[in-house]
């Protein structure tokens, strides 16, 4: 079995990544809107499917911190 030390540095990872992609889906999705409404133009579409992408990322991420706490507790 992995040591605590090594699973509560992987949460700590795991939380910095889910912050990291919230925050660029969040300048993606802005920038998204930016380009279709705002000044349109032909990069807006992509700009909005990675920006969900990235959201449902940070999720995957999510989920895997939270099955590492509910290990940890164990």
């Amino acid at each position: 079995m992995k040591s605590m030390k090594y699973i509560k540095a992987k949460i700590k990872d795991y939380e910095r990544f889910i912050i990291t992609l919230l925050i660029g889906s969040i300048y993606l999705y802005l920038g998204a809107i930016n380009d279709i409404y705002v000044h349109p133009s032909s990069g807006g579409e992509l700009l909005l499917i990675l920006s969900f992408g990235s959201f449902f990322l940070s999720l995957i991420f999510a989920k895997c911190n939270y099955k590492l706490k509910r290990r940890l507790e164990k």
